[in-house]
């Protein structure tokens, strides 16, 4: 019973509230520009959803926040990458880091963390075979 006489009276005070004197510019708050390059021009029809508050980005955008990770140094050649719990929907993906490239350096595609194998030895040297998208060391 008390909660519901709470609830009346939050909204009795929130009809009685005055509005606030300064309007922000809706035309100055959709000029923002987005990660995505988006910015309303001021005859643009969407900017109406901006007349009585302003338009909220984000100024970290997260590809500049992705690139500002450091690679994870593993000494494996083959990597799991869980993306840092299961509950967050990221099925666990195995990075093979055997490549014939200098690299030696590969990304996650869910989450476009970076991996790099520390003792970079060259493969050239051993046999390798491909066997189903597998690198097999061949031992004979």
């Amino acid at each position: 019973m008390v909660v519901k006489g709470e609830r009346l009276v939050r909204r009795i005070l929130k009809v009685l509230r005055p509005p606030s004197l300064g309007t922000p510019n809706a035309i100055e708050s959709s000029a923002v520009t987005t990660h995505t390059g988006q910015a309303f021009d001021s005859k643009d029809y969407r900017s109406a959803r901006f007349m009585q508050s302003t338009k909220l980005v984000n100024k970290q955008f997260a590809v500049e926040l992705i690139k500002n990770v450091p690679p994870k140094q593993v000494a494996e050649s083959i990597v799991a990458c869980d993306g840092g719990h299961s509950v967050l929907g990221h099925p666990k993906v195995y990075i093979n880091l055997v490549v014939f490239s200098n690299a030696f350096i590969l990304r996650c595609s869910r989450i476009s963390l970076v991996f790099t194998r520390v003792d970079t030895v060259v493969f050239a040297t051993k046999k390798l075979r491909r066997t189903n998208n597998l690198l097999c060391l061949v031992t004979s």
